[in-house]
């Protein structure tokens, strides 16, 4: 009876695996239905996004076409003045008065300096608007499969038309804020500067900006006032002066320099506490176009004079002093702790290293 009853579990073993084989099979069909339709599914869902992206960056692009054409388009206007003089001679005599009148008044307001400050602030908040958009612009264009489109294509010339066109009014409203002191202008052109920056470089309509604010500010205000200190290097000892007159000179020079700078009331606002945070016009700005001028083709040789060690000790020691009272701009304009170390940030900067 044991063979029989073990032959009795074969057989029931043997059905129960059939069942539970075909209960698989039935699942394994009813898996390939579900990821046949999740996968439709996807398909068109993704096929919607794609649209939906192309729609925005087509929109996107007429928004800020838009945006730049009124860029200097002035929101206030002057309220129309109605004549209700009856008589026909009266009423051109007055009409015309108050044409000429009204001709006057707008051209005396817009040469006003508070409304000058308004104009650019208003600028200024358009410009970062469109950066803001730009930069989602950005970020679609980094995406292979949208750049492939032929919609997107077509377009290409005119996106990058529009973002040379930005580039040039975000540059002539930076210098414009610094020219005219206004660190709320300033703030918002930084913003526009550090949405833009931080582009992908390896694509190359992710690239809006040809140069970071530091490059503007200091090709624009910083190389004009090097010019005085460091033509003095190119004096000889050929010179009637003495090494202490000499000294004197260069010491007043760069003193000179560093009042310019630091005193002006344009240049003031780039040492501001919330300006440096983000954007180090001390390192970046001055300290970057001293080095390079330095060691250009008009004064590299006449600051090393070799073969003078004397000579060379006077303009190092020049160039060193101009330094040190750079680092103590840090501590005399920052007042937050997270600025404790920037001594030797300057110390350890590129331009630093490639002057040791």
């Amino acid at each position: 009876g044991t063979e029989t009853h073990l032959k009795r579990c074969q057989d029931s073993l043997s059905d129960i695996h059939s069942k539970y084989n075909a209960v698989y099979q039935q699942m394994l069909r009813l898996l390939e239905r579900v990821h046949r339709k999740s996968r439709l599914k996807a398909d068109n869902v993704c096929k919607h996004n794609a649209l939906k992206q192309i729609c925005f960056v087509l929109d996107a692009m007429d928004d800020v076409k838009a945006s730049l054409q009124s860029l200097h388009h002035d929101d206030v206007e002057l309220p129309a003045k109605e004549d209700k003089v009856t008589t026909t001679s009266t009423s051109t005599s007055t009409s015309t008065w108050l044409q000429s009148f009204q001709r006057q008044f707008e051209s005396q307001i817009s040469s006003a300096s508070q409304r000058k400050q308004y104009r650019l602030l208003q600028r200024s908040c358009r410009l970062e608007r469109i950066a803001i958009l730009l930069c989602k612009l950005c970020a679609a264009y980094t995406q292979p499969d949208l750049t492939q489109h032929v919609l997107i294509k077509q377009r290409e010339s005119e996106w990058i038309a529009l973002c040379k066109r930005f580039d040039r009014e975000l540059h002539k409203a930076l210098i414009e804020s610094i020219q005219h002191a206004s660190l709320l202008s300033l703030r918002s052109n930084l913003r526009c500067f550090r949405y833009l920056m931080n582009g992908d470089s390896k694509h190359a309509h992710a690239q809006v900006l040809s140069a970071s604010a530091e490059q503007i500010v200091g090709d624009t205000f910083i190389k004009p006032k090097l010019c005085i200190p460091l033509t003095l290097f190119l004096r000889r000892s050929s010179d009637n002066s003495t090494r202490e007159q000499r000294k004197q000179e260069l010491d007043a020079s760069f003193d000179a320099l560093y009042a310019a700078i630091t005193d002006s009331q344009q240049l003031r606002i780039l040492f501001d506490t919330e300006v440096l945070v983000h954007h180090d016009f001390i390192a970046d700005a001055v300290w970057h176009q001293l080095v390079e001028h330095l060691f250009n083709e008009d004064f590299a040789e006449a600051f090393l004079s070799r073969g003078l060690p004397d000579m060379f000790h006077l303009h190092y020691n020049a160039v060193m002093r101009f330094f040190r009272r750079l680092q103590s701009l840090y501590f005399v304009r920052m007042k937050c702790c997270t600025h404790c170390d920037y001594d030797r940030y300057l110390y350890f900067h590129a331009s630093s290293i490639k002057f040791r």
